[in-house]
């Protein structure tokens, strides 16, 4: 912290300015730009990211009126120009959580694809064994793919081997709610695929320059 005469240091010490040395001063100076930046920034993006939000909520109560149909409650809404090149997501973020039983589930699954891709070689059969076994990779945070769970959960099979498995599964994984995150994204035309707008500080590096 620096004052008119003094300036603080490390130790929490009144120093005069006038015994701080030049560069200690430009360091100071510097360090105290770059931060007050940054903090105008961030307050520029929560802004931001306040207005995008209310512009998606005044969208889907818009959009429940024109059509008369309400929006399912999952928490992900898009909405794309009229042209069809720019599109706005939310994204509700899902985390499944197991128990130990979830280890039976998954032996019991992959026991009956195996015998039915052994009996019959179907290229089908291998999909679903490939399925199930994606299914059961704990993420790094140590939760469950939501997605590919789900998918397993909505396969109808008649074998009382899958049914106990899905009904052990059903009751081992507990859903939390995770983050919801904004996606922006855009293309030139038709033609071409959508890249997402990044905030991202990591990817504004500035290229090298030429010497």
């Amino acid at each position: 912290m620096k004052t008119n005469n003094t300036m603080t240091d490390a130790a929490g010490k009144e120093v005069p300015v006038k015994y701080v040395p030049k560069y200690d001063r430009e360091r100071d100076t510097a360090v105290r730009r770059v931060c007050a930046a940054w903090e105008a920034q961030r307050k520029r993006l929560e802004a931001v990211m306040g207005d995008t939000i209310d512009i998606m909520e005044k969208l889907t109560v818009a959009r429940e009126k024109a059509t008369g149909a309400k929006i399912a409650d999952k928490g992900n809404v898009s909405f794309t120009s009229f042209d069809g090149n720019i599109k706005i997501e939310i994204c509700q973020r899902y985390e499944i959580k197991a128990d130990e039983r979830v280890k039976e589930a998954q032996r019991l699954m992959i026991e009956w694809a195996t015998g039915l891709v052994r009996e019959e070689e179907g290229d089908t059969r291998r999909v679903l064994l490939a399925l199930i076994q994606e299914a059961f990779c704990a993420t790094a945070s140590g939760s469950l793919p939501y997605a590919k769970i789900a998918s397993l959960l909505r396969y109808e099979f008649k074998a009382e081997e899958w049914n106990r498995a899905v009904n052990l599964l059903r009751d081992s994984i507990q859903t939390n709610i995770g983050k919801r995150y904004v996606v922006v994204s855009r293309r030139k035309s038709r033609e071409h695929d959508y890249e997402r707008v990044k905030l991202d500080v990591a990817d504004c590096w500035p290229e090298p320059k030429e010497e």
